[in-house]
């Protein structure tokens, strides 16, 4: 029986590399004699792609089970639930690694209390420092849900970095506002009942420490010996009114400069800038407020 034509050795070479070119990666394979098949280049790792992936898978277990009892275990469902939808869409089309399996959890005794689930991504921010820019402002508002929901808990994240590392002419404003939300506590503690005035002065007292923090780390911040009320305040009931929309525009002003800080000094950004916005936003639950799940930001 006649035989058919044979294969050369370099067409072999060829036909098998061709038939396996869908099976690897890399930018260009060299074969013998000088044949060349091209590859499509590797995707270059996503910045921060480890903190990333770990984020998400973290948030997704919040998500399916919230710490804490009764009304905040509730409206922390639904906060975490709505971080897993914002997530997926920003992170969407991101060639994220798979996420590790084990968190890098607080090192501290609290890990195992109630915070320690939503202190645990406080805790891995060293993993999201260097998320692309566009994502910062993200990670900042998150981070500042979890260090609220912390001290909703009874386990506040601590840090002992000093605000000078974040000082800027972005918190100008906030800090400012925030001089302005301490005078108008005031003025709602005047005209409030008994256990409304003295949660006004408790806010007032929590905000004022925020103040002496703070304060050193907006070159541009002016005292001022009062502020005009943004709305009116002659009853208890206008007074409590007040009170909730000033703390939520606080933590918007604060939100503004999610963005600047983070793009400056990333790190000790979304370290400190998470732990100011987390005591405005318990105030603010303690006011009748809802939880936010990216408090300062708007999300859709």
């Amino acid at each position: 029986m006649p035989r058919g034509p044979s294969l050369s050795r370099r067409d072999l070479v060829a036909a098998l590399s061709v038939a396996s070119v869908a099976a690897l990666s890399g930018c260009t394979v060299r074969l013998e004699d000088g044949v060349t098949v091209p590859f499509q280049e590797s995707a270059p790792p996503v910045p921060g792609g480890a903190g990333l992936a770990w984020l998400q898978a973290d948030t997704r277990a919040l998500a399916a089970q919230a710490p804490g009892r009764g009304a905040l275990k509730a409206q922390l469902a639904t906060v975490h639930a709505a971080q897993q939808d914002v997530l997926a869409s920003a992170l969407a089309g991101l060639a994220l690694p798979a996420p590790s399996t084990s968190p890098a959890p607080p090192s501290s005794p609290a890990a195992s209390k109630p915070a320690g689930p939503e202190l645990a991504a406080y805790a891995a921010v060293a993993d999201l420092v260097s998320v692309a820019v566009e994502l910062r402002p993200l990670v900042c508002a998150l981070l500042a849900q979890r260090c609220a929901a912390a001290r909703l808990l009874g386990t506040p994240a601590t840090l002992a970095d000093n605000v000078s590392a974040v000082e800027g002419p972005a918190l100008d404003q906030p800090v400012q506002r925030l001089a302005a939300t301490i005078f108008w506590m005031e003025v709602i503690a005047a005209r409030s009942s008994e256990n409304q005035r003295a949660l006004a002065l408790s806010t007032r007292d929590r905000l004022k420490a925020l103040l002496v923090a703070w304060a050193p780390a907006a070159p541009g911040f002016t005292p001022q010996l009062g502020y005009p009320l943004p709305a009116p305040a002659q009853s208890a009931e206008q007074a409590r009114d007040l009170a909730s929309t000033i703390l939520r525009d606080l933590i918007a002003s604060w939100g503004g400069a999610y963005a600047a800080s983070t793009q400056a000094r990333s790190g000790p950004a979304l370290r400190r800038l998470p732990l100011a916005v987390a005591v405005m936003d318990v105030e603010a639950y303690r006011w009748g407020a809802a939880l936010s799940p990216f408090p300062g930001l708007n999300t859709p």
